[in-house]
């Protein structure tokens, strides 16, 4: 199966974010590890954006443009919708299923 490679483009056209969507394994590993789907008490969206970004920065591919790493990116305040659609795109990631062969 081909990987399916998207791109949010910052604000700007400062560049882009290109990144992979998890397969099925990752997107449970992703969902363990970031905790996304705990309802803990006072546990609200920012909190888990936060913690799930740590987890979703291995499916970046590339930070093409004015930056050179998803880390320079935070450090610009202007692209926090294109982080958040990043984080929460791969949170919300539909599985890619591919057609057998007749």
């Amino acid at each position: 199966m081909a990987e399916c490679i998207k791109t949010i483009e910052l604000k700007d056209g400062k560049g882009c974010i290109k990144y992979r969507l998890p397969n099925v394994i990752e997107q449970l590993r992703f969902l363990s590890e970031s905790k996304w789907s705990l309802t803990e008490e006072g546990a609200d969206i920012y909190t888990k954006t936060i913690h799930a970004l740590e987890v979703a920065k291995k499916f970046v591919v590339s930070i093409e443009g004015a930056f050179d790493s998803i880390d320079a990116l935070l450090e610009d305040r202007d692209h926090l919708g294109a982080i958040t659609q990043f984080v929460w795109d791969i949170a919300n990631a539909t599985m890619i299923h591919t057609k057998k062969k007749p």
